[in-house]
């Protein structure tokens, strides 16, 4: 797998586990965990993906996991990839 498809899987994922809403309460949590397991690293990196994460956490709503956008995605995605964050796609 190239990095570029790497990175864009890794969008993708954050993207769909954002959408999960509290309808669907078992997934909510779980996909709520899965985020975070990556947004938590990429945060502590103290560089701009740092700072989008923060901006998620602010913007947190309660009908939804999360706010993401697909550049928003991409970057945190491409944050990780090159700093060797382990993501795992589970959902």
């Amino acid at each position: 797998m190239t990095t570029y498809s790497k990175k864009q899987e890794i969008a993708n994922y954050l993207v769909r586990l954002a959408n999960y809403d509290r309808s669907s309460n078992s997934l909510y949590d779980l996909a709520t965990n899965h985020l975070y397991e990556v947004l938590l690293p990429v945060k502590k990196l103290g560089n701009f993906a740092s700072k989008i994460v923060e901006t998620i956490d602010k913007t947190a709503c309660n009908y939804q996991v999360a706010k993401i956008s697909s550049k928003q995605a991409w970057i945190i995605a491409c944050a990780a990839v090159e700093n060797n964050i382990e993501v795992e796609i589970a959902l």
